[in-house]
């Protein structure tokens, strides 16, 4: 039964390899079999198709955002704390010290596959647009509750937020997949979060 478990996490990792190199269309079965040094046959065991291999790291990846991505009562607890940053201050440092980021292959798959596929779509719409957007909303109304006035809609702001980082972080990994020089893009993410909080939200934090 273990071996069966490692077998599937195998086929799992070479398709998502596989998947982010060449894309869904541009690979077979046969050839993912081949990257796990299995029979072609064998791959049924785990999986009835390509489409359900797809669908099984799209789900895991789906779980794992669910999972990761901070709620707005998250964001608007830490908010006004000594040293306080903006979540994708945070993120941004973090990403300095780990440019090749274990989640580069599905990032990569997600913006291919999001225009043949409803389910990647779907998660792309939801937790790289939407739900960023709503949380930043959430926290910026929090801000204006607490009488400090903002300078236009928030549901704008926070567009005007996320939007710009959503580009950036698809530069982001675009760049580390051509093995490029990320700092100058992460760059571009700490000034864009610096002048929104300073120069728009006149906010100041600790960099």
């Amino acid at each position: 039964m273990m071996m069966e478990a490692n077998t599937k996490e195998k086929i799992l990792a070479a398709a998502s390899e596989l998947f982010a190199k060449d894309g869904y269309n541009g690979i077979s079965v046969r050839a993912i079999a081949r990257a796990v040094g299995i029979t072609e046959g064998s791959i049924y065991n785990h999986f009835v198709s390509k489409e359900e291999i797809m669908d099984e790291i799209l789900t895991r990846h789906e779980q794992e955002l669910e999972r990761a991505v901070p709620s707005s009562r998250e964001l608007i607890d830490s908010y006004g704390r000594e040293g306080w940053k903006p979540a994708w201050a945070v993120r941004a440092k973090l990403m300095e010290t780990a440019p090749a980021s274990s989640g580069l292959h599905i990032i990569l798959i997600l913006m291919n596959e999001q225009y043949r596929s409803e389910k990647a779509r779907n998660i792309v719409t939801k937790y790289y647009m939407e739900e960023p957007v709503r949380v930043t909303c959430d926290l910026l109304r929090h801000i204006e509750a607490q009488g400090k006035p903002l300078p236009g809609d928030a549901m704008t702001l926070a567009r005007a937020y996320q939007y710009p980082i959503f580009c950036m972080l698809q530069e982001y990994e675009m760049t580390v997949s051509l093995g490029g020089d990320v700092a100058p893009v992460l760059q571009k993410i700490q000034d864009h979060v610096a002048f929104f909080w300073k120069n728009i939200m006149k906010i100041d934090y600790d960099e």
